[in-house]
């Protein structure tokens, strides 16, 4: 047996005359597509979008929320939410829960009052989410003072009367405010 220490020429020379050279590609190629493999395997084994046996994917995390079909979690981007009804909306088993801060104010409506215009007494319409915890309305005068203060203790769709016979004529403001944050301002403009 030859000694290949001293020359890896002799080395080359030895392999070349003993190894069919289609053979040495071939083997070649089989151990780049098995490095390859480890690669994208350790890449897929360390992405944060993950898709669980449970069915839920998850973007940013690598711990979905089960009841969730998708559960982002970011501090920097924002998501466009499918437009559902009020009925397909409520005919979520089990929904997933966020903070009382966020989708359920998002969720929330607030609707122009009628008439509007108006004399004596204006009906003001609004939606809230089943999970909201807290919600009300406040009117305010062109100073930005509180006038009226009414508490939503009903969820889904409802309304509240507002009697303008107890106040001068001008513009009002009101707004609806949900788990402490303010969802949306609308103009009442009172004639008498």
């Amino acid at each position: 047996m030859k000694n290949f220490s001293n020359s890896s020429k002799q080395f080359a020379k030895a392999i070349q005359s003993k190894v069919n050279p289609d053979m040495l590609l071939k083997a070649l190629e089989i151990i780049l597509v098995a490095v390859l493999m480890v690669a994208v395997i350790s890449f897929v084994s360390n992405a944060q979008n993950m898709f669980p046996a449970s069915g839920s994917a998850g973007v940013g995390t690598t711990t979905p929320n089960s009841s969730a079909l998708l559960d982002v979690v970011s501090t920097s981007k924002g998501v466009l939410i499918p437009r559902m009804t009020k009925t397909q909306r409520d005919g979520i088993v089990s929904p997933a829960t966020t903070s009382a801060n966020s989708l359920s104010a998002e969720n929330s409506r607030l609707g122009q009052n009628v008439p509007n215009p108006s004399g004596d007494q204006t009906t003001i319409s609004y939606y809230l989410p089943q999970d909201v915890q807290s919600a009300f309305i406040s009117v305010t005068d062109a100073n930005g003072r509180v006038i009226k203060y009414s508490e939503l203790n009903d969820r889904g769709e409802g309304q509240i009367t507002i009697r303008g016979n107890e106040l001068h004529a001008g513009t009002y403001q009101y707004s609806l405010v949900v788990n402490g944050k303010k969802v949306d301002t609308k103009t009442w403009v009172l004639v008498h």
